[in-house]
């Protein structure tokens, strides 16, 4: 579980940009254990010392699945392997009621964000209800738990590739799993998952799955977040925290600038967001600076002009992650405990969540 605890802290793509971007006091805890010569930022000697340990944990975190399963909180939890497109083995947590009816019940499945390849210990935390002792639990997947509803938290290669197409397969594994209706079968993913998933749409049409819920899907836009002037618009209604994370995605992801504004434009999901079919509830926030909103509203435009099924939640303050919840969630470094206003627009969003999907598994 430790190792799952320190994926979460630090497993995102956009952690280092995140905290660099905040005025973080040397007393956050979250920032501690990385900020090694205590001056309340970090600086490009820890940055890099974050990913070496986040690349070691990942390699040292448990690869195979439990043998049988367990059973916490009235829901039994199963580790698994499934195929992909292409044969290879990706790992994957299915939560059901302890006591399974008779009638095929609704399934969500969950992709986590930040980097593929993760443990299991890791995936475990978009799947299950809280664990006695963990620290990661999300309030969004425990609601989900509390539902007559199967729950797959499935991973995804670390790159290479068409890395969607694990996401499609993890989809499509779980409309064949016994006691599943695959009528009924809905996907959510956040930050890089929700990136997969908006991939996923562009690509599929409506009778691949029930619905979709994309949480502050990363890059929309390619050319955009990684070469356009950053002085032109949308870029130059970016908050001051938001340029910085920007600037830092840049500095990391620079080698996209080598490709043409024509393959960057041609490979975003913005770009395809008209052909979306399946019915799409996308959770954005103006106080996200990892995926701005400013930069969603391409995509969002474009859906609607297509009149594609889009229904939209925005909120007004709340930082990355907010649809999962976590109470430890490093996108909260340097803003202190939650308000009462954010932890008001955290319940909305997840009383959104959970009427989109009743509605859709009617």
């Amino acid at each position: 579980m430790q190792s799952a605890k320190l994926s979460l802290l630090v497993g995102g793509l956009l952690l280092v940009a995140a905290v660099s971007a905040q005025q973080t006091p040397a007393t956050d805890p979250r920032l501690k254990r990385f900020d090694t010569n205590g001056d309340g930022v970090l600086d490009a000697s820890e940055k890099n010392a974050v990913r070496d340990r986040v690349r070691e944990q990942a390699s040292r975190g448990r690869q195979e699945p439990k043998p049988g399963f367990d059973i916490i909180a009235g829901r039994r939890i199963t580790e698994m392997m499934f195929p992909s497109h292409d044969g290879r083995q990706t790992r994957a947590v299915l939560s059901v009621p302890e006591n399974m009816p008779k009638k095929r019940i609704p399934l969500v499945v969950t992709i986590h964000g930040g980097q593929g390849n993760r443990d299991f210990g890791y995936l475990r935390t978009l799947a299950t209800p809280p664990e006695e002792g963990a620290m990661t639990s999300s309030p969004t997947v425990a609601m989900f738990n509390e539902q007559p509803w199967a729950i797959l938290s499935i991973d995804y290669r670390l790159g290479g590739g068409d890395i969607w197409k694990d996401a499609l397969a993890g989809i499509r594994y779980a409309k064949t799993l016994p006691g599943v209706d695959p009528d009924r079968v809905c996907a959510m993913g956040g930050s890089h998952g929700g990136k997969l998933l908006m991939e996923v749409l562009t690509t599929v049409g409506r009778d691949e799955f029930r619905c979709a819920i994309a949480g502050s899907p990363f890059q929309p836009n390619a050319y955009v977040s990684l070469v356009q002037d950053i002085d032109t618009p949308p870029l130059d209604a970016l908050t001051p925290s938001a340029r910085q994370v920007l600037l830092d995605i840049r500095s990391r992801m620079g080698k996209g600038s080598r490709r043409t504004k024509e393959e960057l434009v041609a490979n975003s999901f913005e770009t395809h967001a008209g052909k979306v079919r399946i019915p799409t509830l996308m959770l954005a926030s103006k106080g996200d600076d990892q995926v701005p909103y400013v930069l969603l509203q391409g995509t969002i435009e474009r859906m609607q002009a297509a009149k594609a099924p889009l229904t939209l939640f925005v909120a007004e303050q709340v930082p990355h992650g907010f649809y999962w919840g976590r109470e430890n969630a490093m996108a909260r470094v340097g803003r202190g405990e939650r308000s009462p206003a954010e932890r008001e627009e955290e319940a909305r969003a997840r009383a959104e969540i959970l009427k989109f999907l009743k509605t859709q598994f009617r």
